[in-house]
This record gives C-alpha cells, sequence and structure tokens, in this order.
C-alpha cells in the first residue's frame, strides 16, 4: 500500500515549501509568546442538564493556557466563563508546516468566535508528519480531556497547509486514538491518488477549502480530487460549489453534509470570510444530541 507524501513532496515544489516554512516562522516571530490571545463568553444551558465531568477539570486554569504534552506543544483556549463541570466538544487544530501553535492562532482568529460557541480549542504547533506523527496526534484529545472537561466523541480537527494534511488524515488513517466528528481542512498537501487505496472515512463529515491560486499545492489534483474521494467514500451528495455560492445558496447544505469550497486565493490565504459557515458546520457535527 502506498503512504501519501507526508513530508516528500516533488522536487519543483521543494523552492515553495522553503518559502511557506519562512513565512511561518516569520508570523511566530510576529505573535509573540506575551501575545494576548481573546476568549469570550459562552452562554451556558439553563437546567444542568448537559453531561457533567465528575469532578471538573480545568477548574482552576486559566482560559488560555501553553502546555508540553511529551514532544507537542499546545495552546490550549476556554470560554473566559468555562464550566469546569460541562462537557465540551474539543476543536484540535493543526499548525501549518514551521508554525507554533500561537502562530496558528493568529492566522486563523478562531479563538474568539468558537470559544463563544462553547468549544474547547486546541492549537497544537507544527511537528515534521508522518505516520508515527499523525498516530500522536490522534492521542491529544485524550490527554488534554484528562486536564479540562472534554467530550472525546465530540471532537472535531481542523487545520490549514499541513494542518489541513494532518486533519484529514484523522479520517482516514487506521488506529486514530479519537476519530473526528466532524473536519475542516484548509489548502491540504495531499491528493486523491495519495490516499485512494486508504479506508473509506464513511460518515466522517468534511467542509475542505482551497485556493484556485495555490501555487504549492494547486486543484485539482490537490483539494478537489480529495474532496470527490471522501465524498465517494461516504456515499454522501456533498455540495461542490464555486466561490460566491460558498457563504451565500449554499451555506446551509455545506452546513448540514460538508462540501468542497474553492476560493480565489493563493496558498497562504486563509478563507476568514467562510469561518462562519465554518462554526455552524462544526457546531452542527459535534452538538450534544447530533
Amino acid at each position: 500500500m502506498a503512504e501519501p507524501r507526508w513530508s516528500s513532496y516533488a522536487s519543483y515544489l521543494l523552492v515553495f515549501v522553503f518559502g511557506a516554512a519562512v513565512l511561518w516562522a516569520l508570523a511566530g516571530a510576529l505573535f509573540s509568546e506575551d501575545a494576548s490571545v481573546a476568549t469570550a463568553e459562552h452562554r451556558y444551558a439553563l437546567g444542568g442538564t448537559a453531561a457533567r465531568c465528575e469532578p471538573g477539570r480545568g477548574a482552576e486554569r486559566a482560559p488560555v493556557q501553553r502546555i508540553r504534552l511529551g514532544a507537542d506543544r499546545l495552546l490550549v483556549a476556554t470560554p473566559s466563563n468555562y464550566d469546569a463541570s460541562v462537557l465540551h466538544p474539543l476543536l484540535l487544530v493543526f499548525a501549518p508546516a514551521g508554525a507554533s501553535a500561537l502562530a496558528s492562532e493568529g492566522f486563523l482568529g478562531l479563538t474568539e468566535t468558537a470559544t463563544r460557541a462553547g468549544f474547547v480549542v486546541a492549537y497544537a504547533s507544527s511537528r515534521p508528519l508522518s505516520a508515527g506523527v499523525l498516530q500522536e496526534f490522534g492521542t491529544l484529545a485524550l490527554k488534554l480531556a484528562e486536564g479540562w472537561c472534554i467530550d472525546t466523541q465530540r471532537v472535531a480537527y481542523a487545520g490549514h497547509s499541513d494542518g489541513g494534511t494532518a486533519a484529514l488524515a484523522m479520517g482516514f488513517l487506521d488506529g486514530i486514538a479519537v476519530p473526528p466528528a466532524a473536519i475542516v481542512a484548509s489548502a491540504a498537501g495531499i491528493r486523491g491518488q495519495d490516499i485512494a487505496s486508504y479506508r473509506c472515512p464513511t460518515g466522517v463529515p468534511l467542509q475542505q477549502w482551497h485556493g484556485r491560486a495555490d501555487e504549492l499545492f494547486p486543484p485539482p489534483e490537490y483539494g478537489r480530487e480529495v474532496f470527490r474521494w471522501w465524498s465517494r467514500c461516504s456515499d454522501a451528495d456533498f455540495a461542490e460549489t464555486a466561490p460566491a455560492n460558498c457563504n451565500t445558496q449554499h451555506h446551509q447544505r455545506l452546513v448540514s453534509q460538508g462540501g468542497y469550497c474553492e476560493h480565489s486565493g493563493a496558498h497562504l490565504a486563509w478563507p476568514a470570510d467562510g469561518e462562519a459557515t465554518m462554526l455552524a458546520f462544526l457546531q452542527r457535527h459535534t452538538a450534544a444530541d447530533r
């Protein structure tokens, strides 16, 4: 069985990989360890009907924590009014190549909206991708649930570039300790032919974003072909849309079923105008009563 090319891209792409790594390193310098990470207050349901943690975990922690779990460095953010007795969904975000957890948080900008929606959000710093590293990524939710009140049945994975590749791998690799409830992948560096011989990710909702002008991982080989393989595996009628439709007429379908959106940007473009669609999708598929 052929393995995806986790980190061995064709030689003509190496200059782009190096350039992207330099840019992510510069981004890490911009978002220094003293940078402010804003979280938001979540409106918890009244009546005490939510599933509970006994005893509550993370009650004494600050809303933003930098931690190390083995070889992984993470930034963990909770709602500013975090209730340590209520089980929360987890959004685990993988970083682009060479980026720290803090740089990834600053680039994606999901923390405030995701914590307002009730997520515990964890950003994992970049590591060179390999089958072993990806299996370790798949255990992070279990480790995080030891320190915070997290429902490991409601874990979503997301990421951009190498982070998008890692998020996708959580859905199709065998042996992942915590399978995804949903995946959001942007600018992922993997092709349909790279994963065609892998296990079909049946029933894993995917919302995939890719730039039409991506010079590092150009579509349709990257992005669209992966989406089509995923759709066939899931036997699902996912939405495959033009850029102008991702957040308009196809919004509800993208939220309920997942789908593929090809925006006009290059590789380093995060589709910020799609964040409302992303968060609605993640909320739907990590809801306690889904």
